[in-house]
């Protein structure tokens, strides 16, 4: 056996035939050394589609190092090729491709808790964590009995707002309705937790911050808003966020039609959207309606129309004199900033139909 045939032993990706009929296909024009020729000519074939297969293996297991994990995927939709693209536009992290992420891994009590992904921009950021060896049954939801996350030295600071939730799945009916019991673990009994953070203060950044979170003490209940510890322990996690971005940030300086509010400007990044508003006239609020037009979604240049794609989001007025005012949502999907040709807001909280289509110039 040659040595070139050697390196395909076991791998079975290339049959003689196959090799044999690629090199009659090539022309020997010295008859006399035709054996020697095709010996030469097969090994160096059997290297060329081993060259090519290495190459297709490694582009497949670099593509592969930043598919996020099953809670990502249900927390922000996107295709393959739109995380690789938040990959190297510096947002989002494989915490598995980096050779310290054991070092991240804390077990507490016989629970592993480790970072998996971090997708974030100046204005959100979301965080998945592995959760290993904690088990529950029939009809048990998992749960943190607190969760403490900050920037800073100051545990107490109330620098960022913060929302997670464990990931799981679930049947639905004919219908699309919810049946059974939702499904927290997967195969291997690994539960996800996804968190949401966002500063505080709108004005504020995440590029290049630090933050740090810390779970403390692992529950099991048979209903979501209960919370009963059954396993103590604390993960504390020093994770540094990214200092990049990708961001259009649009001069609009349009009314919105039947409301005080002028749309000034618009901050669009693949994860979110911050809208800048004037505000001239009066403003009619009640409870928790502040008046503001809410985001609802997008026109695409395609005419494509992405609706109710909120997944959290906070909005308010700059100061007490109600002159200005902001409106920030996290979208649940990954988007395509250059892509908008038209942002949809609905001009009453109540009335999620009574919307209103903002084109961008």
């Amino acid at each position: 056996m040659n040595g070139g045939k050697k390196l395909f032993i076991g791998l079975n990706y290339v049959g003689d035939r196959y090799m044999d009929r690629a090199l009659d296909a090539m022309q020997v024009k010295n008859h006399s050394r035709t054996g020697s020729m095709r010996n030469s000519l097969r090994t160096l074939l059997i290297a060329a589609v081993i060259v090519s297969i290495l190459l297709a293996l490694g582009a497949v297991a670099y593509a592969m190092g930043h598919i996020w994990s099953r809670g990502m995927r249900d927390r922000l939709d996107a295709t393959e090729e739109q995380q690789q693209t938040m990959a190297d536009k510096g947002m989002a992290k494989v915490f598995t491709e980096d050779e310290k992420n054991d070092s991240m891994a804390v077990t507490s009590n016989g629970v592993t808790v480790k970072p998996l992904e971090l997708v974030a921009d100046e204005n959100t950021a979301l965080v998945s964590f592995a959760i290993d060896g904690f088990s529950l049954k029939e009809g048990e939801e998992p749960g943190f009995e607190n969760i403490i996350v900050y920037m800073g030295n100051d545990p107490g600071s109330r620098a960022l707002n913060m929302s997670g939730s464990f990931s799981y799945e679930q049947e639905r009916d004919g219908n699309g309705n919810f049946i059974g019991t939702p499904q927290f673990a997967d195969e291997s009994g690994r539960l996800e937790f996804v968190m949401t953070l966002s500063p505080s203060n709108h004005d504020d950044t995440l590029l290049g911050r630090e933050i740090h979170v810390r779970f403390v003490n692992l529950c099991a209940d048979t209903e979501k808003a209960a919370k009963t510890p059954v396993l103590n322990g604390e993960w504390d996690f020093d994770i540094k966020l990214p200092e990049k971005s990708s961001v259009r940030e649009i001069r609009i300086g349009k009314s919105v039609e039947g409301t005080a509010f002028t749309m000034e400007s618009a901050k669009i990044t693949p994860l979110s959207i911050e809208i800048a508003y004037s505000v001239s006239g009066r403003v009619s609020m009640a409870g928790d309606d502040l008046g503001i037009p809410m985001f609802r979604g997008f026109v695409l240049k395609d005419g494509t129309r992405l609706f109710n794609i909120v997944n959290g989001g906070s909005s308010g007025y700059t100061d007490d004199s109600m002159t200005a005012a902001f409106s920030g949502s996290v979208l649940d999907r990954v988007i395509d900033p250059d892509e908008v040709a038209e942002i949809i807001v609905s001009r009453s909280m109540d009335n999620s139909k009574d919307i209103a289509g903002i084109p961008l110039s």
